[in-house]
């Protein structure tokens, strides 16, 4: 319902759709081709020093909140979901791998793992996290939308598509789905998107059938 373009949709958008290809579905190849093109020209400003690149968080430490800047979410992300593709942007990823210390540590796995996408196993190795830490910060409610469980979603779903034999990934959901079996936490779209894929993925992976509850209006 707007005409002006909406970078996190598109690169979510964009996820879907190579999922949903992989799996099976008919998609529009022009659909996907002009939606790589929109994100690549998004990624391709890492090294303008006007471009605005940071989104803010409130953590808690201490019980109070403080504000926090970080790498906008889009710029990584974008490039994990490109490495998807046949047309992966390695030279915005090789510039934010210059400067991977800084990256908050769910783009830290997502940057990793792209690498792993394209083929290049000894980076993948050598950037991966060894741990995943994740902030108690209030969730976003533009932007990106992130989230703490958003965040702990995404990045079991990139190992488990990425490196599905990787330790963290047993950790990782059960934690989740102690998250998903308290009814008291409320997930948003992005969160239970990330969260079903995510876990949809291990099931399949076990050739196992999952049991899913849902519940709505309580």
């Amino acid at each position: 319902g707007t005409n002006q373009d909406y970078w996190w949709g598109s690169a979510y958008a964009l996820h879907f759709l190579v999922e949903a290809k992989k799996n099976g579905f008919e998609v529009s190849d022009k659909v996907i081709n002009d939606l790589t093109e929109y994100i690549t020209q998004k990624t391709n400003n890492a090294s303008d020093e006007n471009a605005d690149k940071n989104e803010i968080i409130w953590v808690k430490y201490n019980n109070q909140w403080t504000k926090k800047e970080r790498l906008m979410t889009e710029y990584i992300y974008s490039l994990y979901v490109l490495s998807l593709t046949d047309f992966p942007n390695l030279a915005e990823m090789n510039s934010y791998k210059a400067q991977f210390a800084t990256l908050p540590n769910e783009q830290q796995f997502l940057l990793a793992c792209a690498y792993k996408q394209i083929g290049d196993d000894a980076t993948f190795g050598t950037l991966l996290p060894k741990t995943f830490v994740n902030d108690n910060y209030e969730k976003m409610l533009y932007g990106s939308f992130s989230s703490p469980i958003r965040s702990m979603a995404m990045v079991l779903n990139t190992l488990v598509e990425t490196d599905p034999t990787n330790p963290k990934v047993a950790s990782l959901s059960q934690s989740l789905s102690n998250i998903l079996s308290n009814k008291s936490n409320y997930l948003n779209t992005q969160g239970l998107g990330f969260s079903m894929l995510a876990m949809g993925k291990i099931l399949k992976k076990a050739q196992t059938n999952g049991k899913v509850q849902i519940w709505a209006n309580g």
